[in-house]
């Protein structure tokens, strides 16, 4: 698993991810919004990894749950003040004029910056989730529109055993990448065993939260998109995730890695 890259494309993430939650179930609609504006426990039934990021200095990432998965900051990727948690009363749903029905309750002391270039954290081979339901949700302040927030996956070969998700800027020439169209909107994507979806967002520079679910079907599986609490995007997934086995923030696993600045 990375955190704050892909290690399938080219996509660094700029800015800063905070407080980054791994889950071996689905978060529910009422879970996501009443848990994601505070910190937990760390004692959570499901929670296999956790990560609030409050650590001052060092490379390694504390796992604050109780499985003990350590991430590695790795290519100069350091800790910094937080303003997770502290966006507004009402942070809305990414939407002009939305508004959101949850409000901070809770503060954090620091996050993680990326610069955008090379850098990301490794959270290694410790968590599987092949062939299960799972939930990953982190917080996020994007200093640029591109970059994955995080990217799972096993054989570094196969798009079928890949998950990531992140901000895409308004490009063209996306078909090489794998997208099924050439021109790729200001979004936030989802890329579940070589499927992609997105939800039409332009960055704003401020701290949002993002949840991603993937329910295993009988027939086709399930994902869901949330943005601060709101869902805002559900989409049938035809693909299998069988292969499960690195992981990073702000990176991506494969040949050609996206890197996040922030």
């Amino acid at each position: 698993i990375y955190i704050g890259n892909s290690f399938v494309f080219d996509a660094p993430f700029k800015g800063q991810i905070d407080d980054i939650r791994i889950w071996n179930d689905i978060r529910t609609d009422a879970e996501i919004c009443a848990n994601f504006e505070q910190e937990l426990a760390g004692t959570e039934a499901g929670l296999l990894a956790y990560y609030k990021a409050n650590q001052a200095s060092g490379t390694s990432l504390t796992d604050n749950s109780e499985n003990s998965n350590i991430g590695t900051l790795t290519n100069g990727a350091l800790f910094t003040a937080s303003g997770a948690f502290t966006t507004g009363s009402d942070l809305g749903n990414g939407i002009a004029g939305a508004d959101g029905p949850c409000s901070p309750d809770a503060t954090v002391s620091n996050a993680i910056v990326f610069d955008g270039l090379d850098d990301y954290v490794n959270l290694g081979t410790g968590i599987d989730l092949a062939n299960s339901s799972f939930t990953v949700e982190t917080w996020f302040k994007a200093t640029e529109q591109t970059g994955h927030f995080t990217a799972i996956g096993g054989d570094a070969s196969f798009h079928e055993s890949y998950f990531g998700f992140g901000l895409n800027p308004f490009t063209a020439g996306y078909e090489d990448l794998g997208f099924p169209y050439d021109e790729v909107p200001a979004s936030i994507f989802v890329n579940i065993g070589g499927q992609f979806f997105d939800f039409l967002w332009e960055n704003d520079n401020q701290w949002h939260h993002v949840a991603l679910t993937f329910s295993v079907g009988a027939e086709t599986n399930e994902g869901k998109l949330y943005l601060d609490g709101e869902l805002v995007k559900t989409e049938a997934i035809f693909y299998p995730m069988d292969g499960f086995g690195y992981a990073r923030l702000g990176s991506g696993l494969y040949e050609s890695e996206f890197y996040v600045e922030g």
